[in-house]
């Protein structure tokens, strides 16, 4: 994942974390 200098290194970060959440909570339904 390509991280920027133009300030959207937080928002990929956050994303980063967002996808992290998703993956975790599926990973309990199983």
């Amino acid at each position: 994942m390509r991280v920027s200098i133009m300030g959207f290194d937080s928002a990929t970060e956050l994303s980063i974390e967002h996808c992290k959440s998703i993956i975790e909570h599926i990973q309990l339904g199983l």
